[in-house]
């Protein structure tokens, strides 16, 4: 088994999960048959939430000595993406 699994399973289950809210599913403010009541500037929370999961996944990625350069140009790409989000001015 890949013994990068873990963090790649994480990764994946945030992304799905950013997705979802992002694009309305969740926060769109509309009660879903009683089940999920609306939750009051989740995107806001979401954006800054996976903001941090992942720079803190990245950082430990670039710092770790135990991943290959692969892993590391990911780590790179992800904060470039995330500092460009937020000097942008984030979602509206």
């Amino acid at each position: 088994m890949n013994e990068n699994f873990p963090i790649r399973g994480i990764a994946v289950f945030v992304f799905a999960v950013a997705a979802l809210a992002l694009t309305g599913f969740i926060s769109s403010g509309k009660d879903v048959a009683g089940l999920i009541r609306p939750i009051p500037n989740l995107q806001g929370l979401m954006q800054v939430g996976l903001s941090i999961v992942l720079t803190i996944a990245s950082v430990f990625l670039i710092l770790s000595k135990s991943y290959g350069p692969k892993d590391k140009h990911w780590a790179y790409a992800t904060i470039g993406t995330i500092l460009g989000f937020w000097l942008r001015g984030g979602v509206e």
